[in-house]
Protein backbone atom coordinates (compact mmCIF):
# COMPACT_ATOMS: atom_id res chain seq x y z
CA UNK A 1 0.00 0.00 0.00
CA UNK A 2 1.29 3.49 -1.56
CA UNK A 3 2.59 5.56 1.49
CA UNK A 4 0.70 9.02 2.26
CA UNK A 5 2.59 12.22 2.94
CA UNK A 6 2.19 13.89 6.44
CA UNK A 7 0.92 17.16 3.62
CA UNK A 8 -0.38 17.78 0.48
CA UNK A 9 -3.37 16.02 -1.72
CA UNK A 10 -3.97 12.50 -1.90
CA UNK A 11 -7.43 10.51 -3.67
CA UNK A 12 -8.89 8.40 -1.06
CA UNK A 13 -11.96 5.41 -1.09
CA UNK A 14 -13.93 5.75 1.49
CA UNK A 15 -17.16 4.32 0.63
CA UNK A 16 -17.44 0.84 -1.44
CA UNK A 17 -20.53 -1.17 -2.56
CA UNK A 18 -21.88 -3.08 0.09
CA UNK A 19 -22.52 -6.21 -2.08
CA UNK A 20 -19.53 -7.04 -2.60
CA UNK A 21 -17.10 -5.70 0.22
CA UNK A 22 -14.32 -5.03 -2.20
CA UNK A 23 -12.84 -2.47 -4.22
CA UNK A 24 -14.39 -4.01 -7.54
CA UNK A 25 -17.59 -2.78 -7.61
CA UNK A 26 -19.03 1.28 -6.64
CA UNK A 27 -16.30 2.91 -5.01
CA UNK A 28 -16.56 6.97 -3.84
CA UNK A 29 -13.58 8.91 -3.40
CA UNK A 30 -12.54 11.71 -2.02
CA UNK A 31 -9.71 14.06 -2.70
CA UNK A 32 -8.44 14.89 0.87
CA UNK A 33 -6.17 17.77 1.24
CA UNK A 34 -3.84 18.26 4.38
CA UNK A 35 -2.39 21.80 4.21
CA UNK A 36 -1.33 22.82 8.09
CA UNK A 37 -1.71 20.77 11.46
CA UNK A 38 -4.85 22.17 11.92
CA UNK A 39 -7.32 21.55 9.35
CA UNK A 40 -8.11 18.38 6.93
CA UNK A 41 -9.85 19.47 3.67
CA UNK A 42 -11.82 16.97 1.42
CA UNK A 43 -12.01 19.48 -1.55
CA UNK A 44 -13.77 17.25 -3.97
CA UNK A 45 -15.89 14.16 -3.65
CA UNK A 46 -16.93 11.68 -6.54
CA UNK A 47 -17.67 8.46 -8.14
CA UNK A 48 -14.63 6.41 -9.24
CA UNK A 49 -14.88 5.44 -12.87
CA UNK A 50 -11.52 3.55 -13.17
CA UNK A 51 -12.00 -0.51 -14.47
CA UNK A 52 -9.81 -1.95 -11.98
CA UNK A 53 -10.10 -5.45 -13.73
CA UNK A 54 -6.77 -6.09 -15.83
CA UNK A 55 -8.37 -8.56 -18.42
CA UNK A 56 -4.43 -10.26 -19.70
CA UNK A 57 -3.58 -10.40 -15.74
CA UNK A 58 -6.55 -11.89 -14.65
CA UNK A 59 -6.67 -10.01 -11.33
CA UNK A 60 -7.51 -6.46 -9.87
CA UNK A 61 -5.09 -3.64 -10.51
CA UNK A 62 -6.80 -1.30 -7.07
CA UNK A 63 -3.89 0.88 -6.96
CA UNK A 64 -5.66 2.11 -9.94
CA UNK A 65 -8.54 3.63 -8.24
CA UNK A 66 -9.12 7.43 -8.63
CA UNK A 67 -7.38 7.44 -11.94
CA UNK A 68 -10.79 8.45 -13.76
CA UNK A 69 -13.37 10.11 -11.13
CA UNK A 70 -16.43 11.45 -12.21
CA UNK A 71 -16.28 14.38 -9.07
CA UNK A 72 -19.84 15.21 -7.98
CA UNK A 73 -20.33 19.40 -8.41
CA UNK A 74 -23.30 19.78 -6.13
CA UNK A 75 -20.64 19.17 -2.84
CA UNK A 76 -18.95 21.85 -1.46
CA UNK A 77 -15.64 21.18 -0.02
CA UNK A 78 -15.64 19.86 3.71
CA UNK A 79 -13.44 20.84 6.31
CA UNK A 80 -12.30 19.03 9.46
CA UNK A 81 -10.56 19.92 12.82
CA UNK A 82 -7.21 17.66 12.45
CA UNK A 83 -7.66 16.54 16.18
CA UNK A 84 -11.27 15.60 15.53
CA UNK A 85 -10.35 13.72 12.06
CA UNK A 86 -7.87 11.50 13.42
CA UNK A 87 -9.88 10.34 16.60
CA UNK A 88 -12.36 9.68 13.97
CA UNK A 89 -10.07 7.23 12.32
CA UNK A 90 -8.88 5.88 14.95
CA UNK A 91 -12.21 4.53 15.67
CA UNK A 92 -11.82 2.52 12.05
CA UNK A 93 -8.82 0.93 13.06
CA UNK A 94 -8.77 -2.59 14.10
CA UNK A 95 -6.02 -5.11 15.77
Amino acid sequence: MKKIELYGKEFCPILMCPDDADFSCTIIIVEIENKNDEIISWNKIGLNKTDVWNKDLRKYEYELIGQNVEWFDKIDPLKFCINEYKKMIDLFKTD
